[in-house]
């Protein structure tokens, strides 16, 4: 899967968190930290910034698996291709218009 680079306004449509909260975090270390694209331009890491949401996902949940349960895992990573497919649709889509 190719990585894309997402601008403020998407991140934080993603996170759900308003910008200072984001730079916030960043400088406290729990949240991505974006890369330099352009002399005063900063975009974060897609994959980067999903496996922040999947971390508070889990922290939020915790291991909803309960004993004696067998493990779903090849089943769950064909769900999550097909949903990270379509979020890239989607992030392509937004991503014009974020600009």
């Amino acid at each position: 899967m190719a990585m894309k680079f997402l601008r403020q306004p998407v991140v934080e449509d993603i996170s759900g968190l308003s910008g200072s909260t984001i730079w916030n975090r960043v400088s406290q270390g729990k949240f991505p930290k974006p890369i330099k694209i352009g002399v005063q331009a900063v975009a974060w890491i897609d994959l980067e910034v999903y496996e922040w949401q999947k971390q508070m996902i889990e922290a939020s949940r915790g291991s909803e698996k309960k004993e004696g349960e067998a493990d779903d895992d090849e089943d769950e990573q064909g769900d999550h291709a097909s949903e990270n497919e379509s979020f890239n649709t989607l992030a392509t889509t937004i991503e014009p218009l974020a600009a």
